[in-house]
């Protein structure tokens, strides 16, 4: 953890002073929600990024260590900050998405996937792709399902196969409420 002390100086847990290079201005997606955010840039740190303290206090950031969740805005959006074992589902074949549209996109079950009703969302690197997955509730008895991809630009997308385009987890059937 960083904490900062004033606008230039910035030390490490233990103290030590750390060289700022600059600033940068980034938005921080969180599941569709930007958060603008000034950063420093440092010499020498062994992580891409750093979330401080500043950046915690600002975004009203609650840390649920016991389940290993974070919430930001008074738990208006959230994610896991430790996923063990990621299943990701790939494409079964090569596809074209026409612009503003919708499409059913064959996806493969990693085989370490044990069957029954999994939640999939969409995986970390789809909005580099332009693209929207649909978060969805499946009963799996195969390894292979479908995801519901939109592609809101004015372009066609192309996707290789096995890209990978969501990440499916295991439910419990008791943790499904039905409104």
């Amino acid at each position: 953890m960083v904490r900062t002390s004033g606008h230039k100086n910035l030390f490490t847990a233990d103290g030590k002073p750390m060289k700022v290079c600059g600033t940068v201005q980034l938005s921080i997606d969180i599941h569709g929600l930007l958060i603008p955010f000034t950063f420093h840039v440092l010499q020498r740190v062994s992580h891409q990024l750093i979330i401080g303290v500043d950046f915690l206090h600002n975004t009203k950031a609650n840390i649920d260590m016991a389940s290993n969740t974070i919430t930001f805005y008074d738990d208006l959006v959230g994610l896991n900050m430790i996923k063990q074992n990621e299943q990701l589902l790939r494409t079964t074949n090569a596809v074209l998405i026409p612009p503003k549209s919708e499409a059913l996109i064959p996806v493969t079950v990693p085989k370490s996937h044990k069957p029954g009703v999994s939640l999939i969302e969409p995986s970390i690197n789809l909005s580099a792709k332009h693209l929207a997955l649909a978060k969805a509730i499946v009963d799996t008895k195969s390894n292979q399902t479908v995801c519901k991809l939109m592609n809101p630009t004015e372009v066609p997308i192309f996707l290789r196969r096995n890209t990978t385009i969501a990440v499916i987890e295991n439910l419990e059937i008791e943790s499904i409420n039905i409104i």
